[in-house]
């Protein structure tokens, strides 16, 4: 289905798997919307959420060149951080999120930025290079840009015998 998640009301089913793409970081309230997703889920179904990472080097790095520029370097994090976004994530935000909303986090994986997918903002040559060479140095420190969180519905547990 391809709706408004915030006026969808399911097919009364439910679902093995809840997706959002580049979405929970744009909603008013991540953990209703975390909330409503599980609920949408059938038992053990899987919430899928991919967001950055606040704490990724990505954006250490850039905070730290506004800062010593004295608000200067704005650029790259003009790049960095979307105004459309209401929310920024770390890893640890994702997961407690996604624990109160009443799922068991299953996996978390972190990606590299791919900066090829912002081709289409003219950017200088010598901010991509630069771009690229800090989304590999972001695997080596282990805080890549992307991250990947699925959590699974928890199951209420069964009365002891």
């Amino acid at each position: 289905h391809n709706a408004d998640f915030a006026h969808w009301n399911g097919s009364g089913e439910g679902y093995d798997v809840v997706t959002m793409w580049d979405f929970l970081e744009h909603v008013p309230d991540p953990l209703a919307t975390m909330r409503r997703a599980s609920g949408l889920l059938r038992p053990q179904g899987l919430l899928a959420v991919l967001t950055i990472d606040s704490s990724s080097l990505f954006n250490v790095l850039g905070a730290a060149a506004y800062r010593l520029s004295a608000g200067k370097a704005s650029r790259p994090l003009e790049l960095l951080y979307d105004r459309r976004h209401t929310f920024y994530f770390d890893r640890r935000h994702t997961r407690m999120l996604a624990e109160r909303a009443g799922l068991a986090v299953y996996e978390q994986r972190f990606y590299r930025a791919h900066l090829g997918r912002w081709l289409s903002v003219p950017i200088p040559w010598w901010m991509r290079l630069g771009g690229d060479a800090v989304d590999l140095a972001s695997l080596l420190v282990r805080h890549p840009y992307r991250q990947l969180l699925v959590a699974r519905k928890a199951t209420p547990a069964s009365p002891r015998q």
